[in-house]
């Protein structure tokens, strides 16, 4: 279906492509957009599309500086309602990010890891709180806890929901502490996969697992964000006791 919006923009399919994938993730830059939606479109005509889109209020773009003073854009309400859903369907209407950096190093890391083997599907925190995926008991337990994503991951004997934490700055080690309790209190969590962007973040919340669970292997595998983006589906996770998860 082709809808004709005011300003005389028509709404192809491509649109409400690029709407999903905005709600999904919440902030984009042109670059995912272009690679990810209009993946043979030249960046003039990605530019013109979008300037039309934002024009016509179905989307809105922030002007992020530093770190190549980028533009980066969000679903609007409009959009949201109209193509996504409204409470009636959703449990959560999230459309914008509180975190612009967080959520674009998590676009990364989706990026990056939904192309491993093993990876039947990759929920993402928006995704989640929508209640979309509520009728899985255990995605609908896990949720509650607030995790950055959960990845739906089938090895060849067995299919597990595995949490997705990604911290980029440190912080105080009781936040760490209330971490550890609420993943060990879920017998529906398995394994958790904790990305930080730097290796003394990941030392702070292994030593917290270590101080909680001292005789036991541990619910947490380890990786650096810079590790998951260079190596993709090659990418190790290592928990306390030095047993390695690869879902490739």
């Amino acid at each position: 279906m082709i809808l004709k919006a005011r300003k005389g923009v028509i709404i192809t399919k491509r649109d409400e492509k690029l709407f999903r994938y905005l709600f999904v993730n919440k902030v984009a830059t042109n670059s995912h957009l272009q690679a990810d939606v209009f993946e043979h479109a030249s960046k003039q005509a990605v530019h013109r599309r979008l300037d039309k889109l934002i024009t016509a209020g179905f989307i809105e773009a922030i002007y992020l500086r530093g770190n190549g003073n980028r533009l980066v854009y969000s679903l609007s309400k409009k959009a949201l309602l109209k193509f996504i859903g409204g409470r009636e369907e959703l449990k959560r209407l999230q459309r914008k990010s509180s975190s612009v950096l967080h959520d674009l190093g998590l676009l990364e890391i989706k990026r990056r890891l939904s192309k491993c083997n093993y990876v039947e599907n990759y929920l993402s925190e928006n995704v989640l709180v929508s209640g979309i995926f509520d009728d899985e008991s255990d995605i609908r337990e896990i949720r509650k806890v607030h995790p950055d994503a959960i990845l739906k991951v089938s090895m060849p004997d067995r299919h597990f929901n595995f949490p997705l934490e990604y911290e980029a700055s440190a912080k105080f080690a009781g936040r760490y502490d209330k971490l550890m309790a609420k993943y060990y209190l879920m017998d529906e969590v398995k394994a958790v996969l904790f990305i930080s962007k730097s290796i003394t973040i990941q030392k702070k919340v292994m030593q917290a697992e270590k101080k909680r669970c001292k005789n036991t292997s541990g619910k947490f595998f380890y990786c650096l964000y810079e590790n998951v983006i260079e190596l993709g589906e090659k990418a190790q996770f290592i928990n306390n006791q030095k047993e390695v998860l690869i879902m490739n």
